[in-house]
């Protein structure tokens, strides 16, 4: 996870193109049901969803959030899809131990644990979230976490919606600029 923070600061260029939402969600959940035997659920009504974003970088925020989402809860794990006029939603919804309310504004910083004594139970350096707001935040899109401790956690992903007139070329962007919390 660490070399992922130090390649993500490092990168400032994203592989642009026109990502299915429904069909790479279908793709990671299959992968993470078989690896670890959970009840993963997939809900949309819509399809397809676009948005026009960095496959491989969408992937990891994905994947990073639904590995929370197993680590901390041993009950089913729903996954939703939808989007608006602006923005493709991804919400993530675990029946877990959630995060106490006054934790949850520090949960995007760099190596923060809610509870010191999970990363011995459950592994983990305290950079996923991180990486995936820094990754969201390359996208111009927005995260936000809504959870009641013992509750579980509610995920949300904004996304901009792809209206296919985007341009196709890789575009480069200096992360020092989008990225606020650095500051």
């Amino acid at each position: 996870m660490l070399l992922g923070l130090t390649n993500l600061e490092k990168e400032n260029v994203l592989e642009m193109t026109e990502v299915e939402l429904v069909s790479i969600c279908e793709g990671i959940l299959k992968q993470l049901k078989s690896v670890y035997k959970r009840e993963i659920t997939l809900r949309f009504e819509e399809n397809p969803i676009n948005i026009y974003a960095d496959l491989l970088k969408i992937k990891k925020v994905i994947i990073i959030l639904l590995d929370n989402a197993i680590k901390y809860s041993n009950d089913k794990i729903e996954v939703f899809l939808d989007r608006n006029q602006e923005h493709a939603i991804i919400h993530i919804k675990d029946y877990g131990m959630g995060i106490p309310e006054e934790e949850i504004e520090n949960i995007f910083e760099r190596f923060y644990r809610v509870n010191k004594a999970r990363n011995r139970e459950t592994g983990g350096s305290g950079l996923g979230q991180h990486i995936a707001k820094s990754i969201i935040n390359l996208h111009k899109g927005e995260i936000k976490i809504k959870c009641k401790e013992g509750s579980g956690t509610n995920v949300e992903l904004f996304l901009p919606i792809s209206n296919g007139n985007e341009e196709k070329n890789t575009q480069k962007r200096n992360p020092r600029q989008l990225v606020s919390f650095h500051q």
